[in-house]
């Protein structure tokens, strides 16, 4: 694209256009302020985003260590009921043995 030298200079010379009220000064002025609103909007609705994730990345490691915690109480749950039924059993086996044996009153212990 060629540029024609005597627009260069027409806009060269031509400089009360660029300080009038509305002119180019003016909506640099107005572009900077606008960044400057989304800049900060933006940096703000960063800052929530961070504090929501922390917030999320937190409640999810609680959750986490609830699970473990309730699987860790079911395993000895379970490990306390095999036991108690072992003994049951055993005890079971025991008084049946006695019974068996024609023993009257309680079985030894």
């Amino acid at each position: 694209m060629e540029v024609d030298e005597r627009e260069l200079e027409e806009d060269d010379e031509d400089d009360t256009d660029y300080e009038e009220p509305n002119g180019w000064r003016a909506a640099e002025a107005r572009m900077n302020q606008r960044y400057e609103a989304w800049s900060n909007e933006n940096r703000v609705f960063q800052e929530e985003a961070r504090s929501r994730h922390e917030e999320f990345i937190r409640r999810d490691n609680e959750a986490q260590n609830r699970h473990a915690e309730y699987i860790r109480r079911d395993d000895d749950a379970r490990i306390r009921q095999e036991v108690y039924l072992r003994s049951h059993k055993e005890l079971m086996d025991a008084l049946a043995r006695w019974n068996a044996g024609g023993q009257r009153g309680p079985p030894p212990s």
